[in-house]
């Protein structure tokens, strides 16, 4: 079984008693004054971060982010559990609210959000939008900013897709029975400021984000050739991938020996879709283990997800990846391999920002984020067990 990513709260600061405070500072809102942790976080005395203990005080938590739309709803199972979504949420809550952003609920954060439900106050002006997955950058470059990638770490494919890969001879490789020593997680994105123009027209972003999408089988468009070929994996995957891509499977052609821009030889691997949405705008995939006869194992083991959000006055397209070396061979070329697929997101970077550009839109590439962390550190450190099949 697949256990869930420790997240609640951690044990309190050290134990600095203050007695010197006389007048202990108290909760405006109703929903939070019977909650003596709470009243502790309003008073500096307890910090709520991750961590993997059910805690009553962070389900208040979450259910009152949820109001203020800084989160969706919380599966009845995970309420009172701090994971990466409720990390996000109050990342996203302290920035609009001109804090600090750390992702933890201390007592400055406490008290904004005492604020936020205080009928006393005046009432605050438009909701924010809802937020589904963070779209700031990792908010720590080493081990700690891991959390900003488990849910594609923990990500498993549906029922709907699941069961439909045994009559294909399909395997899901996920990320923790590869053998790579290494996890890779990035994020490459493009600012799109103006929005491109297509027949005469000003796309949304929803037929941008399908323009993107469905254009990756096209040779060169959005992804350079030279670094990999995506199509359709067998007849039945090519409608599939231009109306409802879920379930869909595409085979990738990566070249291993280029010689005077011929690629001589390829390593074929396979990805399945297996989550779409064009509400809100996004797609993923898992990497596949296809019968020998076709493509075999795929290079690396991992998700990988694609998607348009709305940030900074405009949107963003971007791409994130969870994953680790599949076998021995990978595993011994993982700086190869690593390379290879830094090469081909950051031409889809390119390629993305000059479609948009030359349909006369405006775009501009964020500086892309790629790094390698030793999967035994991660699985200790957030003390992931799994044993998926």
């Amino acid at each position: 079984m697949f256990t869930k990513y420790p997240c609640n709260i951690d044990s309190f600061y050290p134990q600095c008693t203050r007695l010197h405070i006389v007048n202990m500072a108290s909760f405006k809102s109703a929903r939070f004054q019977n909650d003596p942790d709470l009243i502790k976080c309003l008073n500096g005395e307890l910090v709520f971060k991750q961590n993997q203990q059910y805690s009553a005080s962070v389900e208040t938590i979450q259910r009152a982010l949820v109001e203020l739309h800084f989160m969706q709803d919380v599966p009845p199972s995970d309420y009172g559990y701090y994971g990466p979504k409720t990390y996000n949420a109050v990342y996203e809550f302290q920035k609009a609210n001109r804090l600090s952003p750390d992702g933890e609920v201390g007592e400055n954060t406490m008290n904004a959000l005492d604020q936020a439900f205080d009928t006393a106050q005046p009432q605050p002006g438009p909701t924010p939008t809802p937020v589904s997955i963070p779209l700031y950058y990792p908010p720590s470059q080493d081990i700690g900013g891991i959390p900003w990638w488990m849910d594609l770490i923990q990500f498993t494919p549906p029922a709907e897709v699941l069961n439909d890969m045994p009559r294909r001879s399909l395997t899901v490789q996920y990320v923790e029975n590869a053998s790579g020593d290494l996890l890779n997680v990035d994020f490459y994105a493009v600012l799109i400021k103006t929005m491109p123009t297509i027949n005469g027209q000003v796309v949304t972003p929803e037929t941008c984000f399908e323009t993107i999408r469905s254009g990756f089988t096209t040779p060169d468009l959005f992804l350079d050739k030279h670094f990999s070929v995506f199509s359709p994996y067998d007849p039945e995957d090519d409608p599939a991938w231009n109306f409802f891509p879920l379930k869909s499977v595409l085979q990738i052609r990566i070249p291993i020996l280029n010689v005077a821009d011929n690629n001589l030889i390829w390593d074929d691997a396979a990805v399945i879709t297996s989550e779409y949405s064009i509400s809100t705008t996004h797609w993923r995939v898992a990497t596949v283990k296809t019968p020998l006869t076709r493509n075999g194992n795929h290079p690396v083991s991992g998700i990988r997800e694609w998607g348009m959000k709305q940030q900074d006055g405009g949107y963003i397209f971007y791409t994130r990846g969870a994953d680790r070396p599949t076998g021995f061979p990978e595993s011994w070329a993982e700086d190869r391999v690593f390379a290879g697929a830094n090469s081909l997101w950051l031409s889809m970077q390119q390629k993305v920002a000059k479609f948009v550009t030359d349909h006369n839109g405006q775009a501009e590439i964020w500086t892309p984020y790629t790094k390698q962390f030793p999967w035994s550190d991660v699985v200790s450190m957030y003390g992931l067990t799994m044993s998926r099949t």
